[in-house]
């Protein structure tokens, strides 16, 4: 059996998008990170850092239960275990997992400087970092877009690359990134989007949450959670 710990994050979408795609039955445990419910000594004892997502396979290698974390992990695990979305063969398996991690090494932690500024209502950041973030931003969108000139997904076939980056384009675009100018980058989007498994997976969500949340959320005004 397979159990997901996650939220309605972005990281958090990777894996239930990975596994509706894959058709794989799982449990599926919500832990708010709002409330602090990745923080406790039972949830610690799954994910050592206390953070989503965390996934439990109790048929894992060898038939023994395996605990996997980190999002891009888990979705390399999960390939790995039904042979789906990640090529065997050296060379394509390596274009697959560069643009999976180009998206945690490079791509994300800009993005996620832009989600923080575009929720920041106090207007203290100056126009400089916000300007350079902006442009920095716009480099990896220009990256993707070439990428994507004559290819339907990143890597040619649909992949756990495209996985891993749908999600928080996602959330950027609704918060304002916009993708024009980058009409390859749009077209993937769109496609993505319109896959079955892809919108299953962008779409579940706890009762009365948002399925992508585009606000502060619910903690401290100035303590973002882990997660």
């Amino acid at each position: 059996m397979l159990e997901l710990y996650t939220w309605t994050t972005n990281n958090g979408r990777k894996p239930i998008v990975c596994l509706e795609e894959m058709g794989l039955d799982y449990d599926l445990h919500w832990l708010d990170i709002w409330k602090g419910e990745t923080r406790t000594p039972e949830y610690v004892k799954i994910h050592p850092v206390g953070m989503i997502p965390a996934l439990v396979d109790s048929d894992g290698p060898g038939g023994e239960s395996v605990t996997v974390w980190e999002s891009i992990v888990i979705l390399i695990y999960l390939a790995e275990k039904t042979g789906m979305f990640l090529p065997t063969d050296a060379k394509r398996r390596i274009e697959v997992l560069e643009w999976t991690l180009f998206h945690g090494a490079s791509a994300a932690p800009i993005f996620d400087q832009f989600i923080h500024f575009a929720r920041d209502e106090t207007g203290e950041t100056p126009d400089a970092i916000i300007d350079m973030v902006n442009k920095k931003s716009q480099r990896r969108l220009a990256v993707y877009d070439r990428c994507l000139a004559e290819r339907d997904y990143l890597c040619g076939a649909f992949s756990i690359a495209d996985m891993a980056n749908y999600p928080l384009m996602v959330v950027v675009n609704r918060l304002g990134m916009r993708f024009e100018g980058y009409p390859n980058l749009i077209a993937w989007f769109e496609r993505m989007g319109a896959r079955p498994g892809v919108a299953r997976g962008m779409t579940i969500a706890p009762e009365g949450e948002e399925a992508v949340p585009t606000a502060r959320g619910r903690g401290s005004p100035t303590i973002w959670p882990v997660g």
